[in-house]
């Protein structure tokens, strides 16, 4: 297994995909932070404390984020039958349960991953804005958050991944899914 999932790494590695999910989770936060200088009765919403972690999260979850996960996830699974290099993996003997296993286990880290650079972005801006008023407590709570959203989006997000799988149309069609 542990064969696997360092194969399946080292292909990541080399696709597009990571980079197209790591993009789409920095310009969230830049357009949640962009978002927060607009003055509502002469007070900007950034200026308060945790209002940017708080709507990093929401707006991440709500709009992005599922559906970027969804199309890393079966991208991984659909990637071997599209790019028809299935049936050479095949004469190799391997185990497919176990290769699927891997990039299930793959997806789920890297759904956790994704929110926890999201975090990341998240606490720098807010240290900037407003380090004097951050506690530990308030820090940690958001990091819980995170990860815990992070976790959560990945079980509501994959039976899509494995209804995309299982049709074999394509791994677009997650993203598709997941974003409506």
């Amino acid at each position: 297994m542990l064969k696997l999932l360092w194969a399946e790494c080292r292909k990541l590695r080399r696709s597009k995909i990571v980079g197209i999910t790591v993009f789409a989770t920095v310009m969230v936060a830049v357009i949640v932070f962009i978002q927060g200088w607009v003055m509502h009765d002469g007070i900007r919403e950034i200026d308060s404390a945790g209002w940017y972690m708080t709507m990093a999260q929401v707006m991440a979850t709500f709009l992005v984020l599922p559906a970027v996960i969804a199309l890393l996830g079966s991208y991984i699974i659909c990637r071997e039958e599209q790019e028809d290099t299935i049936k050479s993996l095949r004469i190799i003997p391997i185990n497919e349960a176990k290769l699927i296993a891997a990039k299930i286990l793959i997806t789920f880290v890297f759904s956790v991953l994704i929110y926890l650079l999201l975090f990341a972005i998240a606490f720098l801006a807010e240290c900037v804005l407003h380090f004097s008023e951050l506690s530990l407590g308030t820090v940690l709570y958001f990091l819980k958050l995170y990860f815990l959203q992070g976790i959560g989006i990945y079980f509501a997000i994959s039976p899509i991944i494995a209804l995309v799988s299982y049709m074999k149309k394509g791994y677009w069609m997650a993203l598709i899914l997941s974003s409506g």
